[in-house]
């Protein structure tokens, strides 16, 4: 049996920003009303810290900066796209801006605060991250599997 082709998993890194009840999130401006909602962040480059990106990240799409952070968990995703295995490995650090009057340097991009006592129910992906958040619970765990958008 041949080796499988290598792939690489690039890692991701997102924020969650919070500000006594509520959640510092990005939508795109062309997103229906109340829907679209992701945690701040991306992929990191070779090189780069967590803690780099996600600085890099909030300082070139907001008006706010990030004045620290702090590892929480790992979010390992596995699904099926075009009939082909994926496997994303995304990182998540609790961070804590300057301010809460927050705007979008990137046209197409609005940052909102959703309240977590309706955060159940919003439309912000990954929705078991949004659970667990929702729950009060985002400091419990460091590892979880996610299958087909479901916790495994």
């Amino acid at each position: 049996m041949s080796e499988p082709e290598r792939q690489l998993v690039r890692p991701t890194v997102h924020a969650v920003v919070l500000h006594g009840d509520r959640l510092l999130v990005r939508r795109s401006s062309d997103s229906p009303e109340g829907t679209g909602y992701a945690f701040i962040g991306g992929p990191c480059a070779p090189g780069e810290t967590f803690e780099t990106r996600l600085r890099q990240a909030i300082d070139e799409e907001t008006t706010t900066r990030l004045v620290q952070s702090e590892y929480l968990f790992v979010v390992e995703h596995f699904s099926t796209e075009a009939d082909q295995p994926t496997h994303a490995v995304e990182h998540y650090l609790w961070a804590s801006v300057d301010r809460v009057a927050v705007s979008s340097r990137t046209p197409g991009q609005d940052y909102e605060w959703l309240p977590l006592a309706t955060l159940a129910e919003s439309d912000l992906a990954p929705h078991p991250v949004r659970d667990l958040i929702a729950a009060g619970r985002h400091r419990d765990p460091r590892h979880l599997v996610v299958r087909d958008g479901e916790l495994a």
